[in-house]
């Protein structure tokens, strides 16, 4: 029982001595921090070549994630603690340089642009500036979108929404923006009757089903995208 529990109190200290080492780089430090002798802590981690050459390559695979992550040498060696000069050496004899983050990080930063049209928020995303993300869509030809600019996919969708339902407000709702901004790319559509206007049954049924909880007029049309006197109505009826 005594061997068994030795045991296990020696794993979790030499977990943690690696632990230690890695970031310190010290034998005798390392020692000191878990209360073994240094003799003790080198033959523990030499027997499983825990040295310097281990330590380097933990600290590059470190500064790999690092340099996706800020695209500074210098960013890099403040981070894993190497002076920058030899992080730019480690890097780039591993190739890892702005074409290398280009070549990991652009699949991204063009997928999320297609999603999102938005830089800003891609940048916040992913931790790449916002000119670096503009210069790498302007490169590959993709059309950045200026500020205040809406997309053409997403102007398709807002005028196929106006023209279903015939209210701005409503498509506004739906689609994250200001009636105002609908109705300049929708001016040319003519509405439908509003005795047209399509809202599903499913629609009505979530109406009802909102009011049963307890909900306003009010935060019901807001939350169906309708009109607060059509949610009484429908209300109303389905209540006869």
């Amino acid at each position: 029982m005594n061997k068994e529990k030795n045991k296990i109190k020696k794993d979790l200290l030499f977990e943690k001595a690696k632990k230690i080492y890695v970031e310190c780089g010290s034998y005798k430090e390392t020692a000191k921090r878990i209360g073994q002798p240094e003799r003790t802590v080198s033959r523990w981690l030499s027997s499983e070549d825990i040295n310097q050459k281990y330590r380097n390559k933990i600290l590059l695979s470190e500064a790999k994630e690092a340099y996706l992550k800020y695209g500074s040498y210098a960013k890099v060696a403040k981070q894993v603690g190497k002076s920058p000069d030899l992080i730019s050496s480690w890097l780039r004899a591993e190739g890892v340089d702005k074409e290398y983050r280009k070549s990991i990080l652009y699949p991204k930063v063009k997928s999320l642009y297609e999603d999102k049209h938005n830089i800003k928020e891609v940048s916040q995303e992913l931790g790449v500036s916002t000119d670096l993300i503009s210069e790498w869509l302007h490169l590959d030809g993709v059309k950045v979108l200026r500020r205040g600019e809406t997309s053409e996919e997403k102007i398709r969708l807002m005028r196929s929404l106006y023209e279903k339902f015939g209210s701005a407000n409503f498509v506004g709702l739906k689609m994250g923006c200001r009636p105002h901004l609908v109705l300049k790319y929708c001016k040319d559509l003519v509405p439908p009757h509003r005795k047209k206007r399509s809202f599903s049954k499913e629609t009505k049924n979530k109406v009802k089903k909102l009011r049963e909880e307890g909900m306003s007029y009010s935060s019901i049309a807001k939350e169906v995208g309708a009109y607060r006197p059509s949610v009484w109505l429908w209300c109303n009826e389905q209540n006869k």
